[in-house]
């Protein structure tokens, strides 16, 4: 349900194991660019068999359409936008319910970059009211996730892990910060029960009641539910004593997930813009000697999967440019590659290391004999 730049599609086309696609989106426009920005026809998931595409409002289709979906993903335009509102009622989330098969489950887009506290709550409840096992989970930054099932149960570790197995899918999960499989459940903020007392006071969103999409509330307190979700250290125990999470984790990826938590708030400080702290050489020692994972090194030193993915496919030419040796540097840190830091680190101006004492520590390592570590597990 809203097709954007055609992310999602892309990825569920990566799964063999998908026989049927449906996309809805209203603009013809919308789709037309989509295909201007694939890097050719083999790469549009409009293009692929699978995948059937519907010029029309999603919420008529819905209402239209008989068979039941295993997954229903709502990524409509910005709500404040005139008529979005109606992707947000509680109408709208029964319609879909309605729609999933048994086990199916429903993911739907919150952003809380331009929704007010009480409008963000209203969306919630109508969610909640709709889906008995509604739950809350961080994407990016201020955008965050609402997913809901009709009665999904557990699946098994071999089908989750599979997904980090396949050549296609395991680039794009660590690409979006999902390195390891236990990384998912860290992701999560709460359940049904911290939901339902999180908007106890706050009004749904309804078809007769589409204004309160627009409740304006003073900033203050966007951010301070804001920081509340990004805590996560009561997460964690949300995420040990909830009912749903027992339901639909294996019990061995649940207490891995467990262990993921902190790394998922480092993740949040270095998403977020506000500064906090985190970006020391002190903390990406740790990182570096305490995780395998490559994002949180990349955006300590302010680079990102997207430019290392343009980076890798540059000319030896362009990647010599002084604009690319922070991002050399970050690759090669991200790596655990040492030597290959250091060659870059004595190219660099020292007004242009990213970090305090980031020279003299790479240069510390090397000559302790650590050139090159393997990550650790």
């Amino acid at each position: 349900m809203g097709y954007g730049i055609g992310s999602t599609a892309a990825a569920l086309t990566e799964d063999p194991d998908v026989r049927e696609i449906d996309v809805a989106d209203i603009s013809r426009d919308i789709l037309d660019m989509s295909r201007e920005l694939s890097a050719g026809p083999a790469k549009n998931p409009l293009e692929d068999p699978r995948v059937r595409v519907h010029l029309e409002d999603g919420r008529q289709l819905l209402a239209a359409h008989g068979t039941g979906y295993d997954l229903i993903t709502g990524e409509p335009p910005p709500p404040v936008i005139a008529g979005v509102v109606n992707l947000y009622t509680r109408e709208y989330f029964e319609l879909v319910r309605g729609r999933l098969a048994e086990g199916g489950m429903a993911t739907h887009w919150l952003p809380l970059m331009n929704l007010s506290a009480p409008a963000a709550k209203s969306i919630i409840h109508a969610f909640c009211d709709a889906f008995a096992d509604c739950s809350l989970w961080h994407g990016s930054a201020r955008n965050f996730v609402l997913l809901g099932t009709r009665n999904a149960a557990r699946g098994t570790s071999e089908r989750v892990l599979a997904l980090w197995d396949r050549p296609a899918s395991q680039p794009e999960l660590s690409h979006l910060g999902f390195e390891l499989p236990e990384q998912l459940g860290a992701a999560f903020i709460g359940d049904a029960e911290y939901l339902r007392d999180l908007t106890r006071d706050v009004p749904a969103v309804t078809d007769d009641t589409p204004r309160l999409i627009q409740t304006q509330g003073p900033r203050s307190d966007r951010d301070a539910l804001i920081w509340q979700w990004r805590d996560t250290g009561k997460a964690r125990e949300r995420f040990r004593t909830s009912a749903l999470i027992e339901r639909l984790f294996p019990p061995e990826l649940r207490a891995r997930s467990l262990r993921q938590f902190e790394n998922q708030r480092l993740l949040n400080d270095l998403l977020f813009p506000e500064h906090t702290g985190v970006r020391q050489t002190q903390v990406l020692h740790q990182v570096l000697h305490g995780t395998p994972l490559r994002l949180p090194v990349l955006l300590m030193l302010n680079s990102d999967p997207d430019v290392q993915y343009r980076l890798a496919r540059a000319t030896p030419e362009v990647r010599g440019r002084p604009e690319w040796l922070p991002h050399r540097l970050a690759g090669f840190l991200a790596e655990r590659d040492f030597t290959g830091a250091l060659a870059v680190l004595s190219e660099m101006p020292a007004d242009k290391v990213p970090l305090p004492e980031l020279h003299e520590y790479v240069e510390f390592v090397v000559e302790r004999g650590g050139g090159k570590l393997a990550p650790p597990r």
